[in-house]
């Protein structure tokens, strides 16, 4: 049986990805929370802070995948956390990924971000030509920076996947994070602020659909390879919090700043995504109603 290793294990991915993957793989599973798959049968989990994590511990391990999971839950936070950022998304990724190489890992995976494009009015296509970092955003250039470094390291495996994740919400997910937010706001109808009528377009994915599409990744084949990770069903702000409302059963109360007809959008192209690799199967209302009956936003 091969071996992988998930790094940020108990996150909104992690926690859908380890029992997937322990179907058919013996998982080593690194995060700092407590273990959350005690009842999940091949998989050892390690409690650590990945930062300080020391990679020469794994002795005559042969790992065939590594997947680069870790969010810094304070990545908002600029200027004050900045180091952290720095230390999770570029040394650490350094770190990681040369231990990888110099250990023949024949395929490593990489979650960035789908926040290094410039927001537009069409479907934006995984090319560097799309790319365009605002002046104070500290955590995209952090991201854009781990990409470059593994673009450079991509000859050295077999495989390497880079996935750019565009809103991706799910049972396991913090709070403070988008879809959690809305819930939480709309629950206890507190308004919610949109730019003109709408608000952004987006197409957010389901976390059992990103867990799965890094499955898939495993067998795609030699090479550097880069997707959108986004899903089926492209909706406003307006649309989504409608959405949560009908289930709530609750009022929505939304204020609209017609003064800013803000009509860039964040709607991803996963053309690619579906031909090459996974088509997101989880439609919007029922990720809605698992998030809800998990207290997500409670």
């Amino acid at each position: 049986m091969k071996t992988c290793l998930v790094l940020g294990a108990s996150g909104n991915v992690g926690r859908i990805l380890v029992p997937l993957l322990a179907t058919n793989y013996k998982v080593i599973a690194i995060s700092r929370a407590p273990n959350p798959f005690k009842s999940v049968s091949n998989v050892d989990y390690i409690q650590h802070d990945t930062r300080t994590f020391d990679f020469e511990s794994f002795i005559d391990i042969k790992f065939d995948t590594v997947y680069f999971l870790i969010q810094s839950p304070n990545f908002r936070q600029f200027p004050a956390d900045n180091k952290i950022l720095f230390d999770i998304n570029v040394k650490f990724l350094f770190s990681c990924v040369d231990w990888a190489q110099s250990h023949k890992v024949r395929h490593f995976c990489y979650f960035s971000s789908g926040g290094i494009y410039q927001p537009q009015l069409d479907p934006i296509f995984p090319s560097v030509s799309n790319i365009g970092l605002f002046e104070t955003d500290f955590y995209q250039t952090t991201k854009l920076i781990g990409e470059e470094i593994l673009t450079n390291y991509s000859c050295l495996f077999k495989q390497m996947t880079i996935f750019r994740p565009f809103f991706i919400y799910g049972p396991h997910q913090r709070k403070d994070m988008l879809v959690p937010r809305l819930i939480e706001q709309i629950k206890h109808f507190k308004p919610i602020t949109v730019a003109g009528k709408e608000g952004i377009t987006i197409n957010p994915i389901n976390a059992y659909d990103a867990a799965m599409a890094a499955i898939k990744s495993i067998e795609i084949g030699s090479g550097l390879h880069r997707f959108n990770l986004a899903g089926t069903q492209k909706l406003s702000l307006v649309s989504l919090c409608q959405i949560i409302a009908e289930k709530l059963d609750v009022k929505l109360n939304i204020e609209h700043q017609l003064d800013r007809q803000d009509n860039k959008n964040y709607i991803a192209d996963i053309s690619e995504l579906i031909e090459s690799l996974y088509t997101p199967t989880v439609d919007i209302s029922s990720g809605i109603d698992e998030l809800i009956c998990n207290g997500t936003g409670n």
